[in-house]
């Protein structure tokens, strides 16, 4: 994931990225699909 992030360059959605994870892993999967 952090790869993927990085070569789209989003580095703000990375950080929300993070925090879904933490709070709602469902909610961050289908936002990256």
């Amino acid at each position: 994931l952090c790869t993927l992030m990085l070569q789209q360059g989003h580095r703000i959605d990375y950080c929300a990225g993070a925090d879904a994870l933490t709070f709602a892993p469902e909610t961050f999967n289908e936002f990256f699909n």
